[in-house]
């Protein structure tokens, strides 16, 4: 399955490979359908078989641990201690978001920035992003942020505030080579299922269990 946010991009390109054919620019037109495989592989949004545990915390995307430290702040939950999550996706990997846990969409800000590769681990201060904070309940919450990369140019988040949101539920898509990283306040942390250079699939791979 495409994602719907990307069928436009898969259809143009499509387009004009056939338009390019049909003028006899063959090399345009092969190019064009190497980026079509490219963007097929980009934007695919596979079903995911999703157990709903409120004692876990799902992976928000699909990509590589590229960072798991303790930092004193976390935008818009203020200061303190949080844990924070970061995943690196490459642009083989599915760029679909989804909600690491079930709760209620509590604040969503959009940020403008750079672009700098979404390797960088100041790609989280300086980076167009999008964060969403997930009240869980029981007085909980934990941030959700989509962060551009060096070759992305928009983030969808598809929530509002306010919105309930299901665990694993598909919340948006950063468009061509991305980060995503979660916070979550380290009272809430019973133990750190993943190690930095894990490989983990959106919705599918355990990240945290909490207390």
């Amino acid at each position: 399955m495409i994602s719907k946010h990307g069928r436009f991009e898969v259809f143009a390109v499509l387009a004009l490979a056939v338009f390019f054919f049909w003028l006899g620019l063959f090399i345009l037109s092969v190019a064009c359908l190497l980026v079509e495989i490219e963007f097929l592989i980009f934007f695919r949004d596979p079903e995911r078989e999703i157990v709903s545990d409120d004692n876990i915390v799902l992976s928000p995307a699909d990509g590589t641990v590229s960072e798991i430290i303790n930092v004193d702040e976390a935008p818009l939950l203020g200061k303190g201690s949080y844990l924070k999550i970061g995943i690196f996706l490459a642009l083989y990997n599915v760029h679909v978001n989804r909600s690491p846990v079930k709760g209620i969409i509590e604040k969503v800000e959009y940020r403008k920035g750079q672009f700098v590769t979404a390797m960088r681990l100041d790609s989280s201060h300086v980076n167009e992003s999008n964060n969403a904070v997930i009240h869980m309940g029981n007085d909980n919450r934990i941030l959700l942020r989509q962060i551009a990369g060096i070759a992305a140019r928009r983030i969808i988040f598809t929530k509002g505030i306010n919105d309930p949101v299901e665990q694993g539920e598909r919340v948006g898509i950063i468009k061509f080579g991305s980060r995503a990283e979660i916070f979550l306040p380290s009272g809430c942390v019973k133990d750190i299922l993943v190690s930095v250079g894990n490989k983990v699939a959106g919705a599918a791979t355990k990240l945290i269990l909490l207390k």
